[in-house]
């Protein structure tokens, strides 16, 4: 078996922290611009849908944007998912990440 020093640890530890409050930041911003998306109406199908030629500059489609948002979408609500005990007994996950970064 392989063991660190005591700096190495908190090092990993400390990296684990930082990565959980970056985590937990951009898993609450891709809700906020979930949010914006669906009430603008940028959405495909919507009245005023992003369209190629929309976002041309941006150096991304209007498909892989529609698809990155569609799966933020499925980080979120497994996010979301964490807060609640589905099962009993269970670890609330986002319980745990929020101790974690209100640590920091």
């Amino acid at each position: 078996m392989i063991t660190g020093d005591i700096a190495t640890k908190t090092a990993f530890a400390d990296t684990v922290r930082g990565t959980v409050a970056q985590f937990l930041q951009a898993l609450e911003r891709l809700v906020e611009l979930q949010n914006v998306y669906i009430a603008r109406g940028y959405n495909p199908g919507a009245a005023d849908a992003i369209v190629d030629g929309d976002i041309a500059a941006s150096k991304i489609t209007a498909a892989q944007l529609s698809q990155v948002l569609e799966s933020a979408w499925v980080v979120t609500r497994i996010a979301a998912l964490m807060n609640e005990q589905v099962v009993s007994g269970t670890i609330q996950g986002n319980v745990i990440m929020d101790k974690v970064r209100s640590d920091i």
